[in-house]
């Protein structure tokens, strides 16, 4: 799954967060209104913008910099940024969270997922092939152990 999400980030330039949300969402069978889709998709990009998008972006520079003096120490660094800035990526989920307010359980809702996604502004990653996987593993995850 961590390939199919950075797949989708470095391709697609989407915001996992928002993905995993609307599939969270879907497993849990909640539909999202158009609306309340553009207010979450609002919030994302408040916090991804000036606080997890410069974090990446630098550490994905560092990572290119081959010729940096002192190597393992930069690598640390690097490998630092990215913890960081995958902290913030939980606090964004939270906040989407907390955003939306508390959500009923019901039964998985395979239907939800692309409804979801639309609402969040990620329509357009209806047909690649990580989200279905993503779909996939998330539904198969919120069904629990088969068998």
């Amino acid at each position: 799954m961590p390939a199919a999400c950075l797949a989708l980030q470095d391709r697609e330039e989407a915001d996992v967060n928002l993905i995993l949300f609307a599939l969270w969402l879907a497993a849990r069978g909640h539909r999202l209104e158009p609306e309340t889709g553009q207010r979450l998709l609002r919030l994302a990009k408040r916090w991804q913008g000036p606080i997890v998008g410069p974090l990446r972006r630098v550490r994905r520079r560092l990572k290119q910099e081959a010729e940096l003096p002192w190597a393992e120490a930069v690598e640390g660094w690097r490998r630092r940024l990215g913890e960081v800035e995958l902290a913030m990526e939980q606090v964004e989920q939270l906040l989407l969270e907390q955003a939306l307010g508390s959500v009923a359980i019901g039964p998985c809702d395979f239907g939800a997922a692309p409804v979801n996604l639309g609402a969040l502004g990620l329509a357009r990653l209806l047909g690649a092939a990580e989200a279905v996987l993503l779909q996939r593993e998330a539904f198969a995850i919120a069904q629990g152990p088969s068998g």
